[in-house]
């Protein structure tokens, strides 16, 4: 019974039932001298309730622990609950629960052999208790007799005896009276339970003939309600004949309304399609108008500094001024091919495949840069392993690897390597752009490939970043069916792989 009041508690969730139910239980495990399971089902009940600071529980269950250990376990254990959970109940003041603590610390210390120490509790208690404690007096004129009988005060100890043996005796009648009180109860119960059946025994035959009768007259009901059913069922389903139609009359009308407005919304969509085909191609036109009309100045003043720098007249200001228009200049005319790579690629063209070696390829892009990787000191080693013709998108791989390249000399510091290695294995072209510079954190690679995305690092030597240099070569790589991966760590360097499949259908 106290599994089950446990396994109900459980699942209600309330921690004070459950705190009842695991103290319960630990007394029947205790009855049953498993004390093992006993002492796990008061340590449970103990951690719940300090969980949720329930002091009265707490106490209650204190006392119950260690009135089990007392009797079955480490007395000094019990001791060590018992004055735990006299000091919850003194604290906080519970009444109820004093004389009871009271008898448990006289007990523990008449054990121990605290004769007087018992005698302080067990006197305390008589002055708590009334006639609703009359088992708490019996107990504790039973330990007073014993500690006076040890103290050789054999007086006192006859006193406390005898008023033990009183109160055992009323206890007894009052048990007694409970139990002729509960008989009685009971043949009542059996008289009313007699009663009972013979009513039922009665009612028995009433319904036997009230059956019979019912019998009778659901067989009449049951011709005339045949009959009614016919004509209902008649009636009923021309009533639904009329219902359907009406209903398929009134969704036909529906449908009509729904392709009248589904023929005037596609009707609005497609002069909406047209007018956002006509913006689209209004801005690439002002797109590629403004970039043209901007790069021929821009080709010029870089044209004129160059012819300026050549003259070789200028002072060393001067020649620095001449550095920052170029480079300013520079950075104005990789903007606008970024920005016509990008409006291009949106057109989505084909790639236009064609077969050519990759070995010189990627030396005249290396060969390319060497000037500027020669202005921060920096070198670019190129590494060939098994490599031959290629087939692919020559121009889309040229600005793949410019974009890389130029990343990596634009972020690098000075006086370091850029490596760019490539090899044929495993059915793919792998061609790997490393550098040193400072890497990418976390939050940078999530926006990667986004455009107009600028990153955290920032170039060494003062060069501008656009944020679209790694958005078109992604879509480069994945317009020619390839793959691109980053490994970087911070504050060490970064180091991009891009693959393409050997052969695509035609023999290289």
């Amino acid at each position: 019974m106290s599994r089950q009041a446990f396994k109900l508690r459980e699942k209600i969730g309330d921690p004070r039932q459950l705190i009842s139910a695991l103290t319960e239980l630990g007394l029947v495990y205790g009855e049953v001298e498993q004390k093992d399971s006993a002492n796990l089902c008061f340590r449970r009940a103990d951690e719940l309730a300090y969980s949720i600071h329930d002091v009265i529980s707490l106490a209650e269950l204190k006392i119950g622990w260690a009135e089990f250990i007392s009797n079955h376990g480490d007395i000094n254990e019990a001791d060590t609950l018992a004055h735990n959970a006299y000091w919850i109940v003194v604290n906080a003041e519970n009444y109820r629960l004093l004389p009871r603590v009271n008898l448990l610390m006289g007990q523990v210390h008449f054990k121990l052999g605290q004769y007087d120490k018992a005698l302080v509790y067990l006197k305390k208690l008589l002055t708590l208790t009334n006639e609703a404690n009359l088992d708490l007096q019996r107990d504790a004129h039973f330990y007073l007799s014993q500690i006076y009988e040890k103290s050789g005060d054999d007086a006192r100890a006859t006193l406390h005896i005898n008023r033990y043996l009183v109160l055992k005796e009323s206890l007894q009648s009052v048990e007694l009276a409970r139990q002729i009180e509960k008989l009685q109860f009971q043949l009542e119960i059996e008289k009313k339970e007699s009663e009972n059946e013979i009513l039922k025994a009665n009612s028995a035959r009433n319904d036997a003939i009230i059956a019979q009768q019912r019998l009778e007259n659901i067989i009449l009901i049951g011709v005339a309600i045949f009959v009614s059913v016919l004509f209902f069922i008649q009636y009923r389903n021309s009533k639904k004949k009329r219902e359907v139609n009406k209903k398929l009359e009134q969704q036909y009308a529906e449908i009509q309304k729904q392709q009248q407005e589904i023929a005037a919304q596609n009707e609005k969509l497609e002069k909406r399609n047209h007018e956002l085909s006509d913006l689209n191609h209004e801005k690439d036109t002002l797109m590629n108008i403004v970039a043209h009309d901007v790069k021929a100045p821009l080709n010029r003043i870089f044209g004129l500094a160059e012819l300026v720098e050549i003259e070789g007249t200028l002072s060393k200001v001067q020649q620095k001024y001449i550095g920052l228009v170029k480079d300013s200049t520079r950075s104005g005319l990789d903007l606008i091919v970024d920005l016509l790579d990008v409006n291009s690629l949106e057109v989505n063209r084909e790639p236009r495949y064609t077969i050519f070696n990759l070995s010189e390829f990627l030396r005249d892009r290396v060969a390319a840069f060497g000037h500027y990787a020669s202005v921060k000191d920096i070198e670019i080693k190129l590494i060939e392993r098994n490599i031959d013709d290629i087939y692919l998108d020559q121009e889309y791989l040229a600005r793949i690897m410019d974009n890389l390249i130029s990343n990596a000399v634009k972020f690098s510091p000075r006086n370091s390597l850029v490596i760019i290695s490539a090899e044929k294995t495993n059915g793919y072209f792998v061609i790997e752009v490393k550098d040193h510079g400072p890497g990418f954190s976390p939050g940078d690679k999530k926006h990667l490939y986004q455009k107009f995305k600028k990153l955290s690092a920032r170039p060494t030597a003062g060069e501008t970043s656009n944020g679209l240099g790694l958005a078109i070569v992604k879509i480069l790589v994945d317009r020619m069916e390839g793959k691109i991966e980053l490994d970087s760590t911070p504050g060490v360097g970064s180091e991009f792989t891009i693959s393409f499949p050997v052969l695509k259908g035609v023999a290289v």
